[in-house]
């Protein structure tokens, strides 16, 4: 197990929205995971368990066999908060994912697109 204060913000983040493009996982919202499929915090708590992440996962259900909202303190420790304000040229101003997800109805295309916008480019590449 590797604490998640020592987990790298980039290397956690290039997985995630690298498994938010090749997942076979049907997209949900207004949750972490259900039957019906895993919003994009869903996700990343996915790649926090296959990191071997200590505290990574859903933990237990919550309600109506369904895991709720916001990943756990793993998730803070190497994001700095439970979710994560996102930019993109199509945003007037920064939006929490879990927005994006939920009530914007962003894909998870979409949502892996504004995560490497706001994380993973270099000051000098263009804006897409």
């Amino acid at each position: 197990m590797i604490e998640a204060s020592k987990v790298n913000k980039i290397e956690f983040i290039t997985k995630w929205v690298e498994t938010l493009r090749t997942t076979d996982i049907k997209q949900g919202r207004n949750c972490l995971s259900s039957e019906t499929g895993d919003c994009c915090l869903g996700i990343a708590c996915r790649v926090g368990e296959a990191m071997n992440i200590e505290g990574a996962g859903f933990g237990p259900t919550t309600h109506q066999e369904t895991y709720y909202y916001f990943p756990g303190q793993w998730f803070s420790d190497i994001m700095g908060y439970r979710t994560v304000d996102v930019s993109h040229p199509s945003l007037s101003t920064p939006k929490d994912i879990a927005i994006l997800n939920d009530d914007a109805r962003w894909s998870f295309a979409q949502i892996a697109h504004a995560l490497e916008y706001t994380f993973l480019r270099t000051p000098s590449e263009p804006t897409p």
